[in-house]
């Protein structure tokens, strides 16, 4: 499998290449033979990859042999649907002879899902690190990732949970799987304009009070009917903060995705104050994970209304790579 050579090259072979993967007969042959690196068989590591047997001793012992053994099974059942389906694209019989069904278009948003994934990955990442019920979801998930922003989502959440296996529930990836682009343009919107206490995995929406005319918040950041959207999908939440305590003069420390902002109390008790009315659902969390947080260039504006809003000192500085790792 040429998935990844250049597509001059591929298409010499006849193959048709979309976005640098293919699963043709040539290419099929060469993964089954284990004849590709394991960044350019990951792909098909993937989607075809070796279930576990029941003893975990013997199947690491013969791991090498299973692999290749399920691999020539799958190559040989992609060209007997090939031969007898000629109708079937080349992503489609791979997926077929994997065990899943998908329509063309199904079987390329997978294709190109899992390309934009191995740009991110580590040249080792090792799809055996993940569970057959995250692969499983998966795969039907980004079958319906339709849309550059919708993929660029489900790629970055491979790259994440090959990072940390089980860092995304099935719940977040039913709802991603439901997500159109419009819904994930919404989300990273709102994400844009969130910032943490330095744990990326709690982030702390900043939102104002409704712009003038009615119509959007965060001075035009996102529209009053997104975050409705996002709401609906389970994803933030409207009708409760987070509230924050610092004692009398205390300090409070937040970070974007490029600065930190210190605010300080001027009061001679303690303060309890919030960055607005709206927080991240556990599902909203997780898939935040996969958004760009905090880039919005209006948060060091967002912060100084905040600041000023409870009578607190405000000043920013540039965040330094020690403080963002």
């Amino acid at each position: 499998m040429d998935n990844f050579s250049p597509k001059a090259s591929a298409e010499v072979n006849g193959v048709k290449v979309i976005n640098n993967i293919s699963f043709g007969s040539n290419s099929t042959k060469q993964w089954a033979k284990n004849d590709l690196s394991v960044r350019d068989a990951f792909p098909g590591n993937f989607i075809a990859i070796t279930k576990r047997a029941l003893n975990p001793a013997k199947y690491e012992e013969n791991l090498a042999k299973a692999r290749q053994a399920r691999a020539m099974s799958v190559c040989q059942v992609y060209e007997q649907y090939k031969r007898t389906i000629p109708s079937l694209t080349d992503r489609q019989a791979f997926l077929l002879a994997s065990g899943y069904h998908s329509t063309p278009s199904e079987a390329d948003n997978v294709a190109e899902v899992l390309s934009d994934a191995v740009a991110l990955m580590d040249s080792d990442a090792n799809p055996d690190a993940l569970s057959d019920q995250f692969r499983d979801e998966f795969i039907q998930g980004s079958k319906q990732a339709y849309g550059d922003e919708v993929r660029e989502l489900w790629s970055k959440l491979l790259n994440s949970e090959l990072n940390k296996p089980g860092t995304f529930s099935k719940r977040t990836m039913g709802t991603l799987k439901e997500m159109s682009r419009e819904d994930a343009e919404a989300f990273q919107a709102f994400c844009s304009c969130a910032v943490s206490q330095g744990d990326r995995n709690n982030p702390i929406p900043v939102i104002t009070d409704i712009d003038p005319g009615g119509w959007s918040y965060n001075h035009g950041s996102f529209s009053v009917d997104q975050l409705s959207l996002i709401t609906s999908l389970g994803l933030v939440e409207t009708e409760r903060c987070i509230s924050f305590t610092i004692a009398e003069r205390g300090d409070f420390v937040v970070v974007s995705a490029t600065k930190l902002f210190h605010l300080k109390s001027q009061s001679d008790s303690p303060k309890t104050f919030h960055f607005g009315y709206a927080k991240f659902t556990p599902i909203g969390r997780e898939l935040s994970l996969v958004c760009d947080l905090g880039n919005s260039p209006k948060i060091p504006s967002l912060i100084e209304e905040v600041a000023k809003q409870n009578d607190m000192l405000y000043y920013s500085a540039p965040l330094s790579p020690l403080t963002s790792s």
